[in-house]
């Protein structure tokens, strides 16, 4: 479902292609992201989710109100030169992914950003006085 919105469809890129993409994105972030070592992060969970609901809770009697985590979208962009994804389909030449390497890299360095050192209204891990409260 997640490809519905990435256009894979409308692009004539072939499966092999796309595996190798993907296989190098996931590559390069695993390299560098550091707040998944040591909390459970989950996901990614794809465009849809916005917010993690947490519960209802009483306002005053027969009011109530509900509480929710909004959830950051976390972006970056690349290209490949139609080019030379053609050469390394038809000519099986080698195809360039240092802009998918570096793109990855940079939504791992944001990422880590907002675990530990937060964002806008979001404490991170280094923003906590120790006792686990959030400063």
């Amino acid at each position: 479902m997640a490809n519905n919105y990435l256009g894979r469809d409308d692009a004539p890129i072939e499966a092999s292609t796309w595996k190798l993409i993907d296989d190098m994105m996931v590559q390069a972030a695993k390299s560098q992201i550091a707040g998944r070592r040591i909390l459970p992060i989950e996901g990614p969970y794809g465009f849809g989710l916005k917010a993690i609901p947490m519960g209802d809770y009483a306002v005053e009697d027969g009011i109530i109100g509900s509480t929710a985590i909004p959830m950051t979208m976390i972006r970056t962009e690349f290209s490949l030169a139609k080019r030379d994804l053609a050469s390394f389909e038809r000519d099986h030449l080698v195809l360039d992914t240092t802009p998918v390497a570096c793109a990855a890299m940079d939504a791992a360095a944001k990422e880590d950003r907002i675990v530990f050192s937060g964002l806008a209204g979001i404490s991170g891990l280094l923003n906590t006085d120790g006792a686990g409260s959030l400063t």
